[in-house]
């Protein structure tokens, strides 16, 4: 009797999830520098969604969708969680330009 062959159903989820996040966020961000945090979200979601259904066929609702809308959930909150780092960021980088010109009038 042969082996079988079963994929790895969750590697297969994170590598979709993966490619999606960068082509949903490099597609959020081809015609604008700063688009708009609905946008970001609803191309990252639109380019997961096209990844998953290129190796992913669903017969039922079954627990795989839980699975994935429990993923958005984590994405989303890593995404706000990223977004408010980047904007502590700009805080600070602007805060140290305006006291480094302050000093530079000063002196």
């Amino acid at each position: 009797m042969g082996a079988v062959m079963k994929a790895n159903e969750r590697a297969l989820l994170t590598a979709c999830i993966d490619t999606g996040i960068s082509f949903g966020w490099n597609r959020a961000h081809k015609h604008t520098d700063e688009p708009n945090e609905h946008l970001i979200q609803e191309e990252i979601e639109n380019a997961i969604w096209y990844e998953i259904d290129q190796y992913f066929v669903f017969d039922s609702e079954r627990d795989l969708c839980d699975e994935v809308a429990e993923g958005f959930d984590h994405l989303e909150q890593e995404e706000v969680n990223r977004l408010r780092a980047k904007k502590k960021q700009i805080y600070e980088d602007l805060k140290d330009a305006v006291e480094t010109k302050l000093k530079e009038k000063n002196t």
